[in-house]
């Protein structure tokens, strides 16, 4: 293991980085580590971040013995996106990925996304800057990632919010891509799909895969939703991104929904109430029994409101790579 102030083992260059932040998690972070550390693409750096734990992690990472290694330590705790954000400007590979200090890579996830990034940079668009799989949630049959195939996406599939991004998912090519991009401090939740506006803003195009090479674990405490942080994510997006979204209703209305569900969700009534009468007529009639049952039964009420009367995203727009958006 290196630590904070040493060169990576001697690699003044690896191909890619890959960035895991991680705060008490003494339990899971070795599998994560060591899934990351035993890629069939060897050509990596692993940069962990450890906010400021007071469990057992700093002796699991102590134990690792890899040059690849690199563990970098904030000063208290700071949060997911600066520990990315710092991740990130120590970072000296080409390519850019992410890991969760839970979560377990497929063996050969980094070598299959190198390729199709690669490839895609050739077959579609070189500014095809960004790959992203789909995870299996672990003990479900739910799948996170692209559902609606290969793209190209541009930055405006992504404000749609119906790609499913998650950061352990993607890869991104740091040539490409606006290498300036950071996590929001700002954002309290759905930070990932910010980070890639980020990234995408001067006209990268994301390119997906429905190969399955992650496994997303859950049922921790601090897994738990938090429906308060959502409402003001999603009304944060409304303002962040005003100007597109008003040259886009449908998707501006997506939003809305989503900030008044979550505000009932988190039994703010008020909240919900001021975003009503513009969501009914943004998404129509379905958002009513949402609103309804939300306001008499609370989150189980939603639950089942919403597999009953789904209220979706807009669709992507498959991006003509001759004419990306942008949402700067």
């Amino acid at each position: 293991m290196s630590t904070s102030d040493e060169t990576g083992g001697g690699r003044a260059h690896p191909t890619v980085s890959v960035i895991l932040p991680v705060r008490d998690r003494a339990d899971t972070v070795g599998e994560a580590v060591t899934s990351v550390l035993e890629q069939t693409f060897a050509d990596l750096e692993l940069i962990v971040v450890d906010d400021g734990s007071t469990d057992g992690t700093r002796r699991v990472l102590a134990e690792v013995d890899d040059p690849r290694l690199i563990v970098l330590e904030t000063t208290g705790t700071r949060g997911v996106s600066a520990a990315r954000n710092l991740g990130i400007e120590s970072a000296r590979g080409r390519y850019l990925a992410f890991q969760d200090s839970d979560d377990l890579w497929a063996p050969g996830k980094v070598e299959r996304q190198v390729e199709q990034l690669r490839h895609s940079q050739r077959e579609v668009s070189p500014r095809v800057g960004i790959t992203y799989c789909r995870g299996h949630i672990e003990g479900t049959e739910v799948l996170e990632g692209p559902p609606f195939g290969a793209g190209p996406f541009d930055a405006l599939d992504v404000l749609t919010g119906s790609l499913r991004e998650r950061t352990p998912l993607l890869l991104l090519d740091r040539t490409v891509i606006d290498d300036s991009a950071r996590f929001d401090l700002g954002m309290p939740a759905v930070v990932e799909r910010d980070y890639l506006l980020s990234a995408m803003s001067d006209g990268a195009l994301l390119c997906g895969s429905t190969e399955v090479l992650v496994t997303i674990r859950r049922g921790r405490s601090d897994h738990v939703a938090q429906p308060e942080r959502a409402a003001v994510a999603y009304r944060r997006y409304l303002e962040k991104y005003a100007e597109i979204l008003e040259q886009h209703p449908d998707i501006a209305a997506w939003y809305r929904f989503q900030s008044m569900r979550e505000s009932l969700r988190a039994h703010d009534r008020r909240a919900a109430a001021s975003m009503l009468r513009v969501v009914i007529h943004g998404t129509g009639w379905r958002a009513v029994p949402h609103a309804a049952v939300g306001l008499v039964a609370g989150t189980k009420g939603l639950s089942v409101t919403a597999r009953l009367l789904p209220v979706r995203p807009p669709q992507p727009r498959r991006s003509d790579s001759s004419n990306p958006a942008s949402t700067r």
